[in-house]
């Protein structure tokens, strides 16, 4: 079968009747070599290349029985932390600038392409810009400008502002305030959204409530609220989102006339390559409208709709107005202590990676309650001034507990040997050019580093030489537009390999205690070995996006699985999971590098590499585990207890007493399907975006603080510096 055969019948064209004849007609006009020849490689049946976006991917297992456990949690996470506020997350191989709060927030998954085209020429130099477009695209994605932003803000006759607010309540007379509660919602035309009630073993009620109100009505609902029992704790935001509301207008606007001129071309269309090359242009700008246009339904109703969440508890006194809100939580683990020993349906565990400030909130939302955050950022992490200034800034706004990897160049090896290793995990080094440009290509440098530096040095192993080798090749053969597919190509196994190889060299002539970030390949592995942990004077890890995406997912989302070192094939993730079980690799992280999607555009040497991963990331292990690629015992000893055994983190990662109390609380019985509006990132994205996993986080307490609470975040909790011990690391 020919590729436009398989295609119309997968996906029937997004072309009218009349078209389709045409194209029909000129398929019988061809000759028979030509209609023998395939265009395209026959996509494998199990896995076809038409792949609905909207609709959520759900494994045909059976639901795994409830769990009750209890884990502390010590976070390995790595990331980028930027200008003004912090971006934390898996050891990121690109740098996050400080998002501003009006940056963009959308979901969108960049055009696909075919994997044949590695094995032929390029399809036809067909492009939306040969056909000159005039509303030009990238990759499909609709181009605005400042006047066109400027433009649709004539459309928008106010400022749109999200209110939220957070209340904490209690009550003597807990049937009342509830029916006060429900007689304030009617009052103001709202709705509830949500509702989680508990109760203890001395029949103390409380109940989690998240209202929906018009903003019309939300200061007087808000005064209401407050009437209905003693307020022991209130929060209230307002976000204005005027220019992202603009920004999705304007991108909205674009992408239509993109269409109307697609669809003006598609009957002009004169050649069979034409309008098939037309009906994926179209098919693709489809998309994305929809994409774009749920994202400004989502702005509209939380413009319209103010949420209100209330925590609501029977007391049989009232809290005094000097005792602490830190205290109140402490009570309230005490309860939960009490629910687990009754067998709560409900498994605590934890997640390594992370990004504070607002983008915490995503963080402690996933179940981190601590995070390594990398020094690839803006600025860069190398000098102690620069590592100091982030600590500063976390102290101020981290809602999760945070410590920082001061980075190597080629001439700073002083500043390395002066850092205090009892609060920093260790030295970043760039063995391969990422984003960040913080590439250490000096022998002698390199050398130094690997022979002095007295603590963890954590590599991001790729060789520069072949990445750039293999760039020229691909760029001499095919052109300098290349497709997301030859990313994996550009970044392949041998690059890893190389590079990997050769800092274990080094590592073992030296006695360097070296970690191996990101391991992405098979082969690889066969540079570490399994023996315990703590024996270990080189360690490796692996990352979420490496055990789940593999090369055939690059047609349906593109640049948003772009990563350094990129995602390969089903059989090196097939080996990673294999390795992770085994014990050669030794603890699990994210990457999380939460880029804007504008950053994510364009061809596979344009666009950023790296995404948002920590909201997610415990949800895809826990989804592996109910598919039964791992056990629950294998990921808390792999996102909990190895990590800070590995960085030898202070009295984190296990639950026991003198221990931090970090903990997350899962319920294994409430599905949770990613959303536009469910993801906290500031970036406003995510590759798992239409996914449902079958595990819902409900609350993550950070040093024994309720730091998440069933969808809402306590940005009044503040984590704290992480210490380490600097014996283990130079083990």
């Amino acid at each position: 079968m020919r590729w436009y055969e398989y295609k119309m019948e997968t996906d029937d064209l997004c072309a009218p009747e009349d078209l389709k004849a045409k194209l029909l007609a000129m398929t019988d006009q061809l000759t028979e070599e030509e209609k023998n020849q395939p265009m395209m490689k026959t996509p494998a049946p199990a896995r076809p290349a038409s792949v609905q976006r909207k609709k959520p991917v759900r494994f045909p297992v059976k639901r795994v029985g409830t769990l009750a456990a209890c884990l502390a949690v010590c976070a390995v996470g790595y990331g980028a932390f930027a200008t003004g506020m912090i971006g934390l997350g898996a050891k990121s191989s690109s740098p996050a600038a400080y998002y501003s709060a009006d940056s963009t927030a959308a979901a969108m998954a960049a055009g696909g392409v075919d994997r044949a085209a590695m094995d032929s020429p390029m399809a036809a130099d067909y492009s939306l810009n040969s056909l000159s477009l005039e509303s030009g695209a990238d990759n499909g994605t609709a181009v605005y400008s400042e006047d066109d932003a400027a433009a649709a803000a004539h459309s928008t006759d106010h400022a749109k502002i999200i209110y939220t607010a957070n209340l904490s309540l209690e009550s003597k007379d807990y049937d009342a305030a509830r029916a006060a509660l429900d007689a304030a919602l009617a009052e103001a035309g709202g709705y509830l959204e949500s509702s989680s009630e508990y109760s203890d073993a001395g029949d103390s009620r409380s109940v989690s409530l998240t209202y929906r109100v018009p903003q019309q009505n939300y200061e007087n609902f808000l005064a209401a609220v407050a009437e209905a029992g003693n307020v022991t704790y209130k929060n209230q935001q307002a976000d204005d989102v005027t220019a992202q509301y603009m920004d999705v207008e304007a991108r909205l606007e674009n992408l239509k006339a993109q269409r109307t001129r697609l669809q003006q071309l598609q009957q002009q269309a004169e050649t069979l390559s034409d309008l098939l090359e037309i009906e994926s242009s179209l098919t693709e700008v489809q998309s994305q409208i929809e994409s774009w246009q749920s994202q400004m339904d989502w702005y509209s109703n939380q413009v319209e709709q103010c949420t209100v969440c209330v925590s609501l508890s029977e007391v049989k006194t009232y809290s005094p107005p000097s005792e602490s809100f830190v205290s109140r939580m402490a009570d309230a683990f005490a309860s939960g202590w009490q629910n687990f020993a009754q067998g709560v349906q409900q498994l605590a565990v934890f997640l390594a990676g992370a990004w504070p400030v607002v983008v915490i909130a995503a963080a402690v939302a996933g179940g981190v309650t601590s995070y390594m955050d990398m020094p690839n950022t803006v600025p860069p992490t190398v000098t102690i001034d620069a590592l100091e200034a982030k600590n500063r800034r976390a102290q101020e706004v981290s809602v999760a507990n945070y410590g920082f990897f001061i980075g190597a160049t080629n001439d700073n090896l002083k500043t390395l040997m002066a850092v205090d290793y009892s609060y920093t995990p260790g030295v970043k080094l760039f063995l391969g050019a990422s984003t960040g440009n913080m590439l250490v290509s000096d022998r002698d440098a390199l050398h130094d580093i690997f022979a002095e530096v007295p603590a963890l040095v954590a590599i991001h192993s790729e060789d520069e030489q072949l990445i750039r080798r293999n760039r020229e090749f691909y760029i001499k053969k095919y052109g300098d537009d290349l497709p997301v597919k030859f990313h994996p190509l550009i970044r392949s196994t041998e690059v890893c390999y190389k590079s990997t190889a050769r800092a274990v060299e080094w590592a073992e002539k030296y006695g360097t205690r070296l970690h191996v970030l990101h391991v992405s390949t098979a082969r690889e592995l066969e540079l570490f070995d399994n023996r315990p942990l703590l024996e270990k004077k080189i360690t490796a890890e692996v990352c979420v996006h490496h055990l789940w995406f593999t090369d055939d997912d690059y047609p349906r989302l593109g640049n948003l699985i772009k990563w350094n070192p990129a995602v390969k094939s089903w059989d090196d993730r097939n080996a990673l999971r294999n390795g992770l079980r085994q014990g050669y690799l030794d603890i699990v992280a994210t990457d999380h590098a939460p880029h804007l999607l504008s950053e994510k555009q364009g061809n596979c040497l344009k666009a950023a590499s790296g995404g948002p991963l920590v909201q997610h990331s415990l949800l895809v292990m826990l989804e592996l585990v109910r598919e039964k690629v791992f056990t629950l015992d294998l990921v808390v000893q792999k996102m909990c207890h190895a990590p800070a055994d590995l960085f030898g983190v202070v009295r984190r990662g296990y639950l026991r007493p003198g221990y931090y109390a970090d903990i997350v609380v899962v319920d294994r019985e409430m599905p949770f399907t990613v959303r536009a509006e469910n993801i906290l990132t500031k970036c406003g994205w995510s590759p798992f975006e239409g996914y449902t996993f079958h595990n819902t986080v409900r609350q993550t307490y950070v040093n024994g603080n309720l730091a998440f609470n069933q969808g809402v975040v306590n940005n009044s909790v503040r984590g704290r510096r992480l210490r380490f011990d600097n014996n283990t690391n130079k083990r």
